[in-house]
């Protein structure tokens, strides 16, 4: 679990010398429909910076800038997403079981059962959820967004429960 989110930037061999990796990208359907995914469901502080585009935070400095592309939105999948973190396993459980009961209201394609990754040294019980349209499989897919919520807190051997 991640503490206080600082660390030193290990650059003396590097060419550039960052101090701090400070935003990232997605693209979204719409902003306003994404914003309300962002600020109801998953709790994100969002703020409209630009016609196009908003930047989307949970407590740090890093920040990833949505930006509206409408129908031009590509699909995404499990290895193009945002990981959020929560406490425990059993806050993995509840947002799953929010993300069910709510489905509709934030147009919630795909929601994974539970699961343990074990992809880390550490464990980590973790779900996916997709929003807008259809799955992210199908080939003309609007997914607005993909979401992983993960708790490390545990660790674990099994693969699922």
């Amino acid at each position: 679990m991640i503490q206080d989110g600082i660390a030193d930037a290990k650059t003396e061999n590097s060419i550039v010398k960052p101090y701090v990796m400070s935003h990232g990208t997605m693209e979204c359907y719409s902003l306003k429909e994404s914003r309300r995914f962002y600020e109801e469901f998953l709790g994100l502080e969002c703020v409209r910076h630009a016609k196009p585009s908003m930047v989307v935070r949970c407590g740090l400095k890093f920040h990833i800038v949505a930006v509206e592309v409408g129908d031009a939105l590509k699909p995404v999948n499990l290895l193009n997403h945002w990981g959020i973190d929560v406490i425990s396993k059993q806050e993995v459980d509840a947002a799953y079981e929010n993300a069910l009961n709510f489905k509709d209201k934030y147009q919630i394609s795909q929601i994974t059962k539970p699961w343990i990754s074990t992809a880390c040294t550490r464990s980590t019980s973790r779900i996916w959820i997709t929003t807008g349209g259809r799955s992210s499989t199908t080939p003309a897919s609007r997914t607005k967004t993909c979401s992983t919520l993960a708790t490390d807190s545990r660790w674990m051997t099994q693969r699922r429960w």
